[in-house]
């Protein structure tokens, strides 16, 4: 393919959509009015990178052509030529923010990786992220990013403790196997309540701000340390740009609630004469609520199924209707009549109050005796639990902005620098009146000869806007120098906080207030909504609940060095990248504070500290190259990188340090904690190696395949080892003819007890995982344009993190003691025993340490498709997009020494409630069409969900009346116009055909399959001025 024309050596403001590679270099070549080849083998399978702004052609080249295997060559004063680089990018193990020869520049730290990796990186490029319509990051990678497990986002409602906090759950192995890093460098961690550390918040990160993400779903400590035992996720952020590019985004959905603006603004400049290069952004985002309200029957059919299938659904505690459901206090027992009401026996132990019922007085019994065994299941128009007032999706608020420099000082330095910031706000309505109250038998509106609970819906009261604000700030200050033999140095420093605040809850319902419902003094056995005001007195205390801020902060030092091996192989110049670094992390003190007049409390958890030094080196070494014309070995590359770690860990979990009767005696709840918490360190050393291979038959066929380890240090909270003189125990001793283990319990009769440990231990060996990989890549030299990709990963993970203390109670259960023989023969130094008696070889266990241990395993094997194909059509360039994921097997030993559960497939209501890591859909994909020409682009996408069972038995849940969840395909389009002046229009719908998500009854507090948005059918209208 010829484009020509006449190159001026003035510079051109370009216009240039990311598209593949023939249609972006015949547009470039238009607009910088130059000639440019390239054939149509060079061009197949590849696409170029957006070109925005004002560039002289040279540099519009370098960034039209930045990510892929191509680059260009100068054939004359108005011509260029488009070439496969001599050595790929991803054959060279430097870091990218050493990479010379590209006028684009970046302060990702890490090696630059493609798709076609010798390990089977996902490589999302920012444009796909911009397209997609997404509201958010996390919301993206639940919907794109088929190797993520994750089934839900942080601002769905029903999960108020971990809204605002994301969560990437790569292979379904859990949250804390996931690294997330930036630029190639780890940030914050947000602070957990029970004092862990968790997974950096995705919340806040602008999209018009990223570049590329690069995802690696296998074992990736030998490149990045603690933590990759389930995969790393690398989030760069755009640099490539000259000139600025401001956006506007309008969004909102077709069945009321959830619209959004959204406001980006990126650019950058080039100073002295290209020896200053500054960038910038700044983003500012609000969503509203979508209320239960606006999904009314997404959650009635959840209620009424679960009411169907299962007539105890509700046994425990009754549902919210817009009337007061009525239960007896005692659920074993009917409803039964007072004798002046007749004395008769209900046929239930539950009735509702009907519309309009305006109490005992003057509507009598009958109403209440027609309605028994039925619930009012209707949304109330208040905000408690499922009230139509509460957020089914939370209102957001989120700001960011950030401003990076770099600047060439002389030929061989150059210095950077970067500051960052985001801001994320959650916001939901509470309030503290209870809406579950007892009328007692004696009370003169109950006609019933019992005590029973009410549930009333309740409006009005004590409502507020709780807000919970995830914030992180970062800065980067660095150095790159040239070295002799073309190396090169990075010496960088980063800093990064995270802190996370809560609004106060509400202060409580004073007992004053709640007797005058007991007593019936005020009539709660009534359609409230008749008279909704009550009077409520509230304590006397300024807040019910607080929780101090919560703070990480992440300090990284390293030194990296780079560049070619001084020596040559057949393939080419091996590469090699060496790199030192101090990690020190510290967790803030935190607490949080119950304060009632009868009953208060303050848990602290105490500061924790991390630090972690380390030396890591990768090294590529291409073996066999092109030129060395050998049969069936067009390419063969090796890669080995390790990555040694030493740390030191400080911690404690978080603790009980006041409980008493009445209110907290002082506002300063600092001041009513000791000065200082017990806690206790542990140290750990590890090696983790990394082999990787590429082999390229022929052009259109490349084998791959790697060998990768990972490890995982125990939480901060896990490392304090309790003296526990009292742990209750019904286990047997095998080695005494299974007699009963302990002493009987003085308070307890007929229960047993010893003494001994619980809680965390500093000596419990990290967790470790091992990856092995292979995969093939197809570009057939036949139909150009075509790549396609089949990776196995299979990760096996030794020594997880137990809580032994479970295995103490068996209570006749087999397999629980079985495990407990399994422990104890595993570990029989965690036992003290008596002298030997009653003709046994061994004595009484008199003592056990039943602190954490390393005693399980798990495992998971993937299948990753991933298609490519794109061509010319009607004057412009059509794609096609494949990703898929098949989890093979998923598996986890429940117990020690138990038979290995398989959970590909099964999505629990703890793996929902993010209280279990391990979980994941058999199958999960995507696939788009796209069509783009010289203005006009055209895309659809379609997303797929596979069934799951509610449970890894894959049993029938009765609530649900099935015992899977149905498979789930929503539908995506959109379009976009570019008009000369450098304005791009673009509209989309997401989920076109308005389809729910499946009703998920056993689901937590949700109702619906979090795989599925409650948004249904929504609306994206977003403008674009480059300038």
């Amino acid at each position: 393919m010829v484009v020509s024309g006449a190159a001026a050596a003035q510079s051109h403001t370009f216009e240039v959509a990311a598209q593949p590679a023939q249609s972006g270099i015949r547009a470039f070549g238009q607009q910088a009015d130059a000639q440019i080849l390239i054939s149509e083998k060079t061009a197949a399978a590849v696409d170029t990178a957006e070109v925005k702004g004002t560039y002289e052609v040279e540099h519009g080249l370098d960034v039209l052509l930045s990510g892929t295997r191509l680059s260009w060559q100068r054939t004359g004063p108005n011509s260029f030529s488009i070439v496969e680089r001599k050595f790929r990018e991803d054959t060279v193990a430097l870091p990218e923010i050493t990479v010379q020869g590209r006028r684009e520049w970046t302060l990702n730290t890490g090696i630059s990786r493609s798709e076609n990796d010798s390990q089977p990186f996902v490589v999302i490029d920012g444009e796909t992220i911009r397209r997609s319509g997404a509201p958010n990051l996390e919301t993206f990678l639940r919907n794109q990013l088929s190797v993520n497990a994750s089934p839900g986002t942080s601002d769905q409602g029903g999960a108020f403790e971990t809204r605002n906090v994301s969560s990437i759950n790569l292979r379904g192995l859990g949250e804390r196997e996931t690294l997330i890093l930036v630029d190639g460098r780890r940030i914050a961690g947000t602070t957990n309540s029970d004092g862990s550390l968790g997974q950096p918040s995705l919340s806040g990160i602008p999209m018009a701000a990223i570049e590329r993400i690069e995802v690696l779903a296998s074992s990736a400590s030998g490149i990045y340390g603690n933590g990759a035992t389930g995969g790393a996720i690398n989030i760069i952020m755009r640099r490539d740009y000259a000139g600025s590019e401001l956006s506007s985004t309008y969004n909102n959905t077709f069945d009321g609630g959830g619209s959004g603006r959204r406001f980006d603004l990126t650019g950058g400049r080039s100073l002295q004469d290209g020896r200053t290069n500054i960038t910038f952004n700044a983003s500012w985002s609000t969503a509203s609520p979508i209320m239960n309200r606006d999904r009314s029957a997404l959650l009635l059919d959840s209620k009424r199924r679960g009411l169907a299938n299962n007539p105890n659904y509700y046994r425990f505690a009754s549902p919210l209707g817009n009337t007061p459901n009525i239960r007896s206090t005692d659920t074993r027992n009917p409803l039964q009549l007072d004798p002046e009401y007749g004395g008769a026996t209900l046929p239930s132990f539950y009735t509702h109050v009907p519309d309009g019922y305006r109490g005992l007085a003057q509507d009598g019994v009958n109403p209440l005796i027609a309605n028994a065994g039925t619930y009012q299941l209707d949304l109330s128009t208040t905000d408690a639990r499922d009230g139509g007032q509460r957020e089914l999706i939370f209102g957001t608020e989120q700001q960011a902005a950030s401003i990076a420099l770099r600047h060439d000082v002389t030929d061989w330095l150059k210095l950077y620098a970067e500051a960052s910031m985001t801001r994320a706000v959650s916001k939901a309505r509470r309030n503290s009146i209870p809406n579950d109250l007892v009328l007692a038998a004696d009370a003169p509106n109950n006609p019933f000869a019992q005590d029973v609970t009410v549930t009333v819906p309740f409006s009005g009261g004590n409502s507020v806007v709780n807000e919970n604000i995830a914030q992180t700030y970062r800065g980067v200050f660095g150095a790159i120098m040239q070295l002799p033999a073309s190396w090169q140095a990075v010496i960088d420093v980063s800093r990064s906080q995270s802190r996370l605040r809560n609004d106060d809850f509400p202060t409580e319902v004073a007992q004053d207030t709640l007797d005058t419902f007991r007593n019936g003094e005020q009539d709660i056995l009534r359609d409230v909504r008749l008279a909704p005001n009550f009077n409520y007195a509230y304590e006397n205390v300024p807040y019910g609940s607080r929780q101090t801020p919560t703070r990480n902060d992440l300090t990284v030092a390293s030194l990296r060095l780079a560049g070619p091996i001084p020596f040559k192989l057949p393939g080419g110049e091996p590469t090699a990248t060496f790199s030192l670094e101090r990690t020190l992390q510290k967790q803030a003190e935190s607490m949080n504070a119950q304060n009632s007049a009868t009953q208060s409390l303050v848990n602290i958890s105490a500061p924790g500290r991390e630090q972690v030094d380390s030396a890591y080196a990768e090294i590529n070494l291409p073996l066999i190259g092109s030129d060395n014309k050998i049969p069936l070995v067009r390419e063969l590359l090796l890669t080995i990188a390790g990555r040694y770690e030493r740390s030191e860990e400080t911690g404690s979990p978080n603790a009980n340090c006041l409980f008493i009767d009445g209110p907290l005696p002082s506002l300063d709840i600092r001041s009513l904690c000791p000065p200082s918490q017990p806690a206790s360190s542990a140290r750990n050393a590890h090696f983790n190696p990394t082999y990787s291979a590429r082999w390229r038959i022929i052009d259109s066929i490349t084998l791959r395949g790697s060998y990768a380890t990972g490890y995982l240090t125990p939480k901060l909270n896990e490392l304090l080892k309790i003296s526990n003189p009292l742990l209750v125990v019904s286990a047997t001793d095998p080695q005494r003819g299974n007699e009963q283990i302990g002493l009987p319990s003085p308070l307890f009769p007929g229960s047993y007890y010893l003494t001994g440990f619980s809680g965390g231990n500093p000596d419990a060996r990290p967790e470790t995982s091992k990856t092995f990989t292979a995969g093939i890549i197809v570009e057939p030299t036949f139909a150009d344009g075509l790549r396609m990709s089949l990776d196995w990963t299979r990760i096996t993970k030794r020594d997880n993190y137990y809580d032994p203390l479970e295995l103490l109670t068996p209570d006749g259960d087999p397999q629980v003691q079985r495990s407990f023989e399994s422990f104890l023969s595993r570990y029989p130094g965690r036992v003290t025993r008596g002298p030997a008696s009653d003709g046994y070889a061994v004595g009484p266990i008199e003592t056990i340490d039943a602190s954490l241990a390393n005693l399980v395993g798990s495992a998971s094997e993937s299948y990753d498709l991933a298609a490519s194909y794109s061509h010319d059509l009607f004057g412009g360039q059509i794609g096609v997009g494949l990703n898929a994921t098949y989890v093979d097997s998923l598996t986890q030993q429940k117990v020690p020494g138990g038979a290995n559960t398989n959970y590909a497939g099964v999505i629990g209501a703890d793996f929902l409630s993010r209280l279990s890591g391990i979980g994941g859909l058999r199958w999960k994909g995507s696939g788009r069409v796209e069509w783009t020409g010289t203005h006009l682009g055209l895309s659809w996408q379609a997303r797929y969900f596979d069934s799951y069972h509610l449970n890894e038995t894959r049993t029938v849940e009765f609530s649900q009346g099935a015992a899977k969840i149905p498979k789930q395909i929503y539908h995506d389009v959109s379009g976009s116009y570019a008009f000369a002046d450098g304005t791009t229009l673009r509209l989309g719908i997401n989920n076109v055909l308005n389809k729910r998500p499946p009703v998920d009854s056993v689901s937590p507090a949700r109702y619906y399959s979090t795989f599925g948005d409650p948004r249904l059918a929504s609306y994206y209208l977003t403008l674009i001025k480059s300038f």
